[in-house]
């Protein structure tokens, strides 16, 4: 499981500088996004350094000492932000890396760096063409990239992996509780509402029967039809204990003890289930379990336009792609229910899941994580 924190350098050796350092702000002023024509340039000439670490008179680890990297660092929440409070200063993942990196190797970077909003594309230009870009005309770039053989042909360099870029896929986890109705009438489970009425009726018979013409308490009249009524009430009454039996004959009397265990069960089942409802478990419902599942259901899926997700997903042909503008997008989509899931990286899935504004709820959860390996 391996993924990569971009740090290109394409044609870095042997070019020379298009022209003296200037400030960093004076650099950020020049920028423009949109320009691809390549007026901005950003690159020394490396090649005595590497000459001397080639022939052993310099030592790889002083090779940068006292010298100073042009980088591009992408904007992010997390992995690089510009800091209002702390007067404008760069702060993040990527920055507390390259401050260890400054004073482990004796180099500097805080006067020599621009900044973009992550993901700055022209129109029609990918991920890829923009990191090719950025390359040719800054020494470093620091940016979470998947690393691949197809972006290593094109002379982009990965030297440097801490991150696991590996996609996982990510659906809602929602709560889910019986309405009071359902949780009410539950009390004939697990028999069905059918069953009771007409096991009442069946045993209001079977009394009426054996009672009829011996028991003038509850039969005044014989076996006529209000008999027959009486020991339907008598019957319901029993299940919800708001009345008895009276038996007279030694078969009515079993018959009575017989239908008092079978109404001691379905009341305290309807007991039960009444507590249950007042204070009712929630249930949690998953989405998704896998990307097979999602494949075999044609479920929807959300990737992030231009990513290496939107690449990872075509190999599932059953699923339908939705596609985001932005990384907050996915998950806005995904909240509303407009895809059934959405593939992230692992690592940066670690960071999003624990951010309010896109994990609020905190009802998105990680299901499958082996389908990929980056």
């Amino acid at each position: 499981m391996r993924a990569w924190l971009l740090v290109l350098a394409l044609g870095v050796l042997g070019l020379p500088a298009a022209r003296a350092q200037p400030p960093r702000v004076q650099w950020q002023r020049d920028l423009d996004f949109s320009d691809r024509t390549g007026k901005v340039h950003h690159k020394t000439n490396w090649c005595d350094v590497e000459q001397q670490v080639r022939n052993g008179t310099l030592a790889l680890k002083d090779s940068l000492r006292g010298k100073a990297l042009n980088l591009f660092i992408p904007l992010s929440s997390f992995w690089a932000r510009v800091d209002e409070e702390a007067g404008g200063m760069l702060k993040g993942h990527h920055t507390t890396l390259l401050d260890e990196l400054a004073l482990r190797a004796g180099l500097s970077w805080r006067n020599t760096y621009v900044t973009a909003p992550q993901g700055t594309l022209s129109t029609g230009e990918t991920f890829t063409e923009l990191a090719q870009y950025y390359a040719a005309h800054w020494e470093l770039i620091i940016d979470v990239y998947a690393d691949s053989s197809a972006r290593r042909a094109l002379g982009l360099d990965f030297p440097f992996n801490f991150l696991n870029l590996s996609p996982v896929l990510i659906t809602r986890v929602r709560a889910e509780s019986e309405s009071f109705r359902e949780t009410f009438l539950s009390f004939t489970r697990p028999f069905s509402r059918l069953t009771l009425i007409a096991t009442t009726i069946l045993s209001a018979l079977v009394f009426w029967a054996l009672e009829r013409g011996v028991n003038f308490v509850h039969f005044p009249n014989g076996g006529d039809a209000y008999g027959l009524g009486t020991a339907l009430y008598y019957t319901w009454a029993k299940v919800t204990w708001s009345g008895h039996y009276s038996p007279v004959s030694g078969p009515g009397r079993i018959f009575a003890s017989s239908w008092a265990v079978v109404a001691l069960c379905f009341f305290a089942s309807y007991t039960a289930r009444i507590a249950s409802s007042l204070v009712s478990e929630q249930q949690l419902l998953q989405g998704l379990s896998s990307m097979e599942e999602a494949d075999s259901t044609g479920a929807r899926i959300c990737v992030w336009k231009g990513t290496f997700a939107e690449r990872a997903v075509q190999q599932f042909g059953g699923v339908k792609v939705v596609l985001a503008s932005s990384n907050a997008e996915q998950y806005s989509f995904l909240r509303a229910g407009l895809c059934d899931g959405l593939l992230q990286a692992d690592s940066v899935w670690e960071l999003d899941k624990n951010q309010k504004e896109l994990n609020p709820d905190c009802e998105l959860e990680s299901v499958d994580r082996s389908f990929l390996t980056l």
